[in-house]
C-alpha cells in the first residue's frame, strides 16, 4: 500500500513555533479561545506561545474594540496565530 501524503519529495516541513520566531518583528494576528482578536506587530513569542505586541488592536465580534500600545498574550489562550500580512491594517 502507498502512502501518497508524502510522495512530493519537495515537502518541507516546518515547525510551527520556529515559524513563528521567524515571525518576529512581523504583523500578526491572535486569536484567543473567546473570539476576541488581536492584530499587531509581534516582538516577541515564546515556547509557550506567550506572545507581545506591539501597536496592538483589540477585535471583538469583527469590529474595533480597543487600541493599546503593548498587549501580552498569555499562550493558554491563543486558539491561533495567523501570520499572513495580508489580512491585517
Amino acid at each position: 500500500m502507498s502512502n501518497n501524503f508524502n510522495s512530493n519529495s519537495e515537502t518541507k516541513i516546518t515547525k510551527p513555533l520556529n515559524k513563528l520566531q521567524r515571525s518576529i518583528n512581523k504583523n500578526v494576528m491572535v486569536r484567543l479561545k473567546n473570539d476576541v482578536e488581536y492584530r499587531g506587530k509581534m516582538t516577541n513569542v515564546d515556547a509557550y506561545m506567550n506572545v507581545i505586541l506591539n501597536d496592538a488592536e483589540e477585535f471583538a465580534d469583527g469590529s474595533l474594540s480597543a487600541n493599546f500600545g503593548k498587549v501580552v498574550i498569555r499562550g493558554n489562550n491563543v486558539l491561533f496565530i495567523n501570520i499572513r500580512p495580508d489580512i491585517l491594517m
